[in-house]
């Protein structure tokens, strides 16, 4: 992204710039008048991704209004800040690449304005689906999130919908009409619902009927917000904007609640949560689980012989290699200081066994140099594959196993076959 800047007060300007290349490394030229910016346009309109306009800037008689259309006419998306709220702007933002306007607020605007920059970065890693049977709606809809850098597929019905819901696995949020032929979006949002909670992928319900009956419907099936048409796009925007940060958040902090902080493998918690799941589904399913507890050898000796910083070097470097060993469908997680647990579904013994061997001599292997020698890495491993009356039996004779293990020399597996 190169972004043009046209600000009359060059030390506004200057520091804007500055915020611009510090915080979000994006290249950019200053402009301070009209007539310089019109003549760089005219050269090599295609050179810039984003224009910052300050809209108060003066042009001979020109008015705001003119202002804008002159800079409009070359189709670069804009974020305008003026000194206060105006109407023509809020109206033109409907049919033209204006992403936002800033009232400005002092120090605040530059703020804002940074702000707005990481949220069109942030769009463009975001696809929306629009479900509405009327074109018209769906192409203005289209046109103007394509204008805030989204990415859109779009839906005539709920059944249209779904397909295209289970074909593309990236869809941020969902915006649908209620009143469709085939499908409409009372069952759209119960079927989205059975697969994505209301956390995990925002709907907003859309209709032009007032009733409060449609709003309570939708709200209550698992929309997350409704807005009535006809609406003004850039209170929709607001609220687009507000539930994918809510969701980002969200997915955040179920990240931060459920991950180990030096590894980024699941920890202790969400370990024995899903893990209890997983033996659930395979007991109901004749299934067969295995559960491995490894554990590093010496771990106390390396942090003791090459410092804690070394230490946690081995435990990060470990870890992925452990991580590169499993399936995603497996859960993996750092249970202890130096000690890792697996939860293996639909492997028969000799399966675990073969991939716990391969991690073992993997563990081995690694390299990790500290005061001009290589630190010696291995794992114990202890193995149990089977069911027993509870995930607490197996995951206590896994680490019966690891204890074996470690007393018969280490850097080996033990295991067993329920």
């Amino acid at each position: 992204m190169r972004i043009l800047i046209i600000e009359k007060n060059k030390a506004i300007a200057k520091l804007l710039a500055q915020r611009i290349k510090k915080e979000i490394q994006i290249s950019h030229k200053l402009i301070h008048n009209i007539e310089d910016t019109i003549n760089l346009l005219n050269i090599n309109k295609k050179k810039y991704n984003l224009i910052i306009l300050d809209i108060n800037i003066p042009y001979k008689e020109f008015s705001k209004e003119q202002i804008l259309d002159s800079i409009l006419l070359y189709e670069i998306p804009i974020i305008i800040y003026s000194s206060n709220f105006d109407p023509i702007i809020r109206k033109k933002m409907q049919n033209s690449p204006i992403i936002d306007y800033i009232i400005r607020a002092g120090s605040q605007t530059t703020e804002k304005i940074i702000e707005t920059i990481y949220r069109i970065e942030n769009n463009k890693k975001n696809k929306i689906m629009i479900v509405d049977d009327s074109f018209m709606i769906r192409e203005h809809l289209k046109n103007f999130l394509e204008i805030q850098q989204f990415s859109v597929v779009e839906a005539s019905n709920g059944k249209e919908a779904i397909e295209k819901f289970e074909l593309e696995n990236d869809i941020s949020l969902i915006i649908t009409d209620y009143n469709m032929p085939e499908m409409d979006g009372f069952t759209l949002i119960k079927k989205i619902r059975e697969t994505k909670t209301i956390d995990e992928l925002p709907i907003i319900g859309i209709s032009g009927m007032s009733s409060d009956d449609v709003t309570t419907k939708l709200l209550k099936l698992g929309a997350n917000d409704f807005i009535h048409k006809p609406f003004i796009p850039e209170e929709l925007i607001i609220r687009i904007n507000l539930h994918l940060k809510l969701t980002n958040t969200l997915k955040k902090l179920h990240i931060y609640s459920n991950t180990d902080y030096l590894t980024g493998l699941y920890n202790r918690r969400y370990f024995f949560d899903m893990a209890e799941k997983f033996f659930n589904m395979a007991k109901r399913n004749k299934k067969n689980i295995s559960v491995a507890m490894l554990d590093i050898d010496f771990f106390k000796r390396i942090n003791d012989k090459y410092g804690h910083d070394k230490g946690d070097e081995v435990l990060k470097v470990v870890a992925q290699n452990l991580k590169n060993q499993f399936r995603d469908s497996d859960i993996l997680a750092r249970v202890g200081g130096e000690e890792f647990c697996a939860c293996i579904l639909d492997k028969e013994y000799s399966e675990s066994i073969k991939i716990a061997e391969r991690i073992r001599k993997s563990i081995e292997n690694i390299k990790i140099k500290a005061n001009k020698e290589y630190i010696p890495i291995t794992i114990s491993i202890g193995l149990i594959s089977g069911l027993s009356n509870s995930l607490e039996d197996i995951i206590k004779l896994a680490d019966e196993l690891l204890y074996e293990a470690k007393e018969s020399g280490r850097n080996r597996v033990k295991s067993k076959k329920l």
